[in-house]
């Protein structure tokens, strides 16, 4: 008999009179009414539902008999003498879908929305398992259908890696829960429960009872190979997203040894940028996008010509758009430089007491000069020197009075491969400017800093160290990182409209 959210069991209908009215003084005791409408028996003989009568109650009423075809819904599951799973399966994916469309249509930044697909629409799924049978060809359907309505509302490219949807934002993914996974947990979870409660004759006795019943099939847990660690199993995502020739790549280049991981994969930590945004980014880190040399040599589409639609000279690949095309030198790859320069100099400014607060850097206009008593802060001078120098204007130069020393700032934002040459070549381009400064303006010390991170935000960790000496904080360093991939994205978007 159901009853809301109790269940009795009897062996027959005396007994379960017998329950029913024990129930009903327990009840009338802390004045508590039944409601009928929500109260059904059912008689189960041999597997099969068989007809009886209604039970009445003492205080009036009867409860009402469940046929063949009627299901109760009982702590969410709908059940009669077994549990519907197909039916339940079908239900909960359409609550699934229903959630995720609305998620997807509020508009939510690229963080807070994988969070709320975790939190609001996932768990429709996650309170079945373990309960109902879910194989892993539904739940990868579930899954694939979940990346298709991800593409419908621009969030994930088609052809973006798969292994990227489910790594942790930390490690370079998007944060979504993994169903298959999550799935197979909560299952060895109950699992263990049952088998640990060893002191219990009842546990002990539904654990000899399923024989392939339940989905956990306890009778024969211990031939059940156990789960990996969520360790091991991030490792292998891993593996297996840095093993692809071409999603690889950008996977590979995280772990190169002059590469700070964890910075560079802070602006999908902090995921403060759209949803849309965020997934075009991580479609240009796996070089999907629909490039001329893209189209040509990976989907094959028979077009001849891969020369880039502005320049008209090299192979249009998307590393070539996004820093190696020299139309967009002077206008897109400048403005973008220039923004990542604008933050660190008003940055200098506020903390030297040239400026006395901060304005968004795409509505700041430096001033060449700035001074006060202790600080000269200069944006885009050239300096005049006694010997002619062939590289004489870095982008800032800080001059701190007191101390007797000048920093010279050059900022760079070469594609990734270039990083770790960018830095090198910056340290050896200034050399001779820090020469002639040391002599002529008598400074003590005379530091070349360039700040050099790559179009797809990679991070090195040179650019921590570099923005440390300066006494400015990993916030702006966040803040410069949020402002690159802002602009390549843009800058792409721009092109490929052509």
């Amino acid at each position: 008999m159901y009853m809301d959210d109790i269940k009795i069991y009897a062996a027959n209908e005396r007994e379960l009179r017998t329950l029913l009215h024990c129930t009903e003084q327990f009840s009338s005791d802390i004045n508590m009414s039944f409601g009928l409408e929500k109260c059904r028996t059912m008689n189960v003989y041999r597997r099969r539902i068989e007809p009886s009568t209604g039970v009445d109650l003492q205080t009036g009423g009867t409860i009402g008999v469940m046929t063949e075809n009627d299901t109760y819904k009982y702590l969410g599951i709908l059940q009669s003498h077994r549990i519907q799973h197909g039916e339940i399966r079908s239900k909960m994916i359409e609550v699934y879908n229903q959630r995720l469309k609305g998620i997807l249509s509020s508009g939510l930044n690229g963080r807070n929305l994988v969070k709320a697909i975790n939190t609001f629409a996932i768990p429709v799924l996650t309170y079945t398992f373990g309960i109902v049978n879910w194989s892993d060809t539904e739940l990868e359907r579930v899954e694939r259908s979940t990346r298709v309505m991800l593409t419908k509302y621009l969030v994930h490219h088609p052809k973006s890696a798969v292994e990227r949807v489910t790594l942790p934002r930390a490690k370079g993914g998007r944060g979504l829960i993994d169903i298959r996974r999550l799935c197979a947990k909560q299952v060895q979870s109950l699992r263990s429960y049952f088998l640990s409660r060893t002191s219990s004759s009842l546990h002990h006795v539904v654990t000899k009872a399923d024989d392939r019943l339940t989905t956990l099939d306890l009778l024969h847990a211990d031939n059940i190979q156990s789960l990996e660690t969520d360790a091991e199993y991030k490792e292998a995502k891993l593996r297996q997203w840095a093993s692809k020739p071409l999603h690889g790549r950008f996977a590979n280049e995280l772990t190169q040894p002059y590469v700070d991981i964890e910075a560079s994969n802070n602006w999908l930590k902090h995921g403060e940028i759209f949803a849309e945004t965020e997934g075009f980014m991580v479609a240009i880190q796996d070089q999907v996008m629909p490039t001329k040399n893209y189209l040509r040599f990976i989907v094959k589409t028979g077009i001849e010509d891969d020369q880039c639609r502005r320049c008209h000279q090299k192979p249009e690949t998307i590393q070539h758009i996004t820093g190696g095309c020299q139309v967009l030198a002077g206008t897109e790859y400048t403005q973008r430089h220039d923004n990542v320069a604008k933050i660190i100099h008003q940055e200098l400014a506020v903390q030297h007491g040239l400026l006395k607060e901060t304005e968004p850097y795409w509505k700041y206009n430096p001033s060449p000069v700035l001074e006060n008593d202790s600080a000269q802060l200069y944006w885009d001078r050239s300096v005049l020197t006694d010997r002619t120098v062939e590289h004489n204007r870095p982008d800032i130069i800080l001059v701190e009075k007191e101390e007797k020393r000048t920093w010279l700032l050059d900022i760079g934002i070469p594609n990734s491969h270039n990083v770790q040459k960018y830095i090198t070549e910056k340290m050896v381009k200034y050399q001779r400017l820090a020469e002639e400064i040391r002599q002529l303006r008598r400074q003590q010390q005379v530091h070349i800093v360039p700040l050099i991170l790559s179009t797809t935000g990679i991070v090195p960790k040179s650019l921590t160290e570099n923005l440390a000496k300066l006494g400015i904080s990993v916030r702006v360093r966040n803040k410069i990182q949020k402002a690159v991939i802002l602009d390549t994205t843009a800058i792409v978007r721009r092109h490929l409209s052509i």
